[in-house]
């Protein structure tokens, strides 16, 4: 375990040497994996702080990418086409520092994924596993691409061998795992996941959205109800219409599955 941990520090962290740098992206990560709006803007400022520091470090624009896909996801972007636009910019430039990042690699083919390009996406995320095996983050990335693209069997096969890799996941492959359970029946051990990801962060919209539609689709009205006044405090504007055309869902009956019980929820159309 420790050696696939110093794997994935080595994959993330090869391409700079400014301990400034590093420093300003550790910090910049560790805001943007918390999955809320606040959050998601320092993490803009210090990455690329990062980025100015060290305009060759491919992890910092990786992860700037990110933020700009947040965004999208969170439904809080002015223009999706825009920050998506910004999103394969920076992922180009990430390439261009490191082409042989799995990390990079894997950002390209979470692009394609958002673009509904999901047989490119997937084929990328092979080659982004094919990089490094010992990478938990990009067999995460490959199962949340399945995942969209509703071969959830497939997408939990590779979040549970990012899990064993990982010894501490991050909350979004738990969060992935719980959608996959959710889609395939297991409703009770989604809400498990979704609730272990909001003991570490309350505040992770992500996990939060899906455990309303879970404790919806269990029948418990009050239990969803609770959790759907959460979302609205983290924000204020949330819509089901902004995520339903956001989330990157192929089929149209997975889509609609979790934005029904979003609704008998009572979250705002």
């Amino acid at each position: 375990m420790k050696l696939t941990e110093g794997e994935k520090i080595r994959v993330l962290t090869r391409s700079t040497d400014n301990i400034n740098a590093y420093q300003k992206w550790a910090k910049g990560r560790a805001h943007f994996l918390r999955f809320n709006l606040d959050d998601n803007a320092i993490a803009k400022e210090l990455l690329q702080g990062a980025i100015d520091l060290d305009p060759g470090f491919s992890s910092a624009y990786v992860d700037l990418a990110w933020t700009h896909i947040m965004d999208i996801h969170l439904g809080i972007s002015k223009s999706p086409k825009e920050s998506l636009k910004q999103a394969s910019e920076l992922a180009q430039k990430a390439v261009n520092a490191d082409k042989y990042s799995p990390f990079a690699q894997s950002l390209l083919g979470v692009i394609l994924t958002i673009k509904r390009q999901y047989q490119e996406a997937i084929a990328q995320g092979e080659k982004a596993v094919a990089l490094s095996p010992s990478y938990s983050l990009g067999q995460a990335q490959l199962g949340r691409t399945l995942m969209y693209a509703g071969r959830f069997d497939e997408a939990l096969s590779w979040l549970e061998k990012a899990i064993r890799l990982d010894p501490i996941p991050k909350n979004w492959f738990l969060t992935c795992v719980g959608v996959c359970y959710l889609h395939t029946g297991k409703i009770e051990q989604a809400v498990d996941e979704f609730k272990k990801v909001l003991n570490r962060n309350p505040k992770d919209l992500t996990a939060l959205i899906r455990l309303v539609a879970a404790y919806s689709l269990l029948g418990k009205s009050e239990d969803a109800k609770a959790a759907a006044s959460e979302v609205l405090k983290l924000n204020p504007k949330f819509s089901i219409a902004t995520i339903a055309k956001r989330w990157p869902y192929k089929n149209k009956a997975d889509r609609d599955f979790e934005m029904d019980a979003l609704r008998k929820a009572g979250l705002p159309e």
